[in-house]
């Protein structure tokens, strides 16, 4: 992407459009595989810790946990370009407005990331200025 010098609000990417309507679905990937994999080591522990053999039976959940987790892989390989693109796209929003150009109403994701960048500048400006003191 270009640098914009003018102010002019840059124009949306399809892949941030691609990246707001997917950013928000199927996280619970993480939570579940992670979820399935405690389970079944948890059932293990207390069946070798004592007379509990059925805890060995916890371990019928290890394929489950393990497809999970390969689903939620996938997913972040392909959402890493998305947002890396979105990342880009805020940083160009950020710009602009710094620029005084008024910006439009941003979904959740991207207000996410927008707060997270203005955050991360004004930090770096105070720190620069401490240095320059």
């Amino acid at each position: 992407m270009s640098e914009q010098s003018d102010g002019s609000i840059p124009p949306k990417p399809e892949a941030v459009t691609e990246y707001e309507r997917v950013a928000d679905k199927g996280a619970w990937y993480d939570e579940g595989g992670c979820t399935l994999a405690i389970v079944p080591a948890l059932g293990v522990l207390a069946a070798s810790q004592g007379d509990y053999p059925i805890g060995y039976a916890g371990l019928a959940l290890a394929p489950p946990a393990l497809w999970l987790w390969g689903l939620a892989i996938r997913r972040w390989r392909r959402m890493l370009p998305l947002l890396n693109q979105a990342r880009d796209y805020v940083r160009l929003l950020t710009d602009a407005e710094e620029q005084g150009a008024v910006i439009p109403e941003l979904s959740p994701p991207l207000k996410s990331m927008y707060e997270t960048e203005k955050s991360s500048r004004r930090h770096l400006a105070r720190k620069a200025a401490r240095k320059r003191r």
